[in-house]
């Protein structure tokens, strides 16, 4: 993403819009500076575990999470005996 930004706009835009309030934040709080990275790094862990762990359960699932996601109402799944 960071070696063709024109294909991946709001990645590049939440990636600026990321560095700019952790550059003000560290601004306003410098005997706290530091704490703003651990704070960034638990947050985007915990994004990518999210992420991983949707994207297994709708491979699990046969794609019913993501389409659920993109076209609601989901289509009700029968049960196999």
């Amino acid at each position: 993403m960071k070696r063709h930004p024109a294909d991946y706009p709001i990645f590049i835009e939440g990636l600026q819009r990321t560095d700019e309030l952790e550059n003000r934040l560290a601004e306003l709080c410098l005997e706290h500076a530091h704490l703003i990275e651990e704070y960034a790094d638990a947050h985007f862990t915990r994004s990518g575990a999210l992420a991983i762990e949707m994207y297994i359960h709708g491979f699990l699932d046969g794609g019913r999470v993501l389409h659920e996601m993109l076209s609601r109402p989901l289509p009700s799944k029968k049960d196999s005996p």
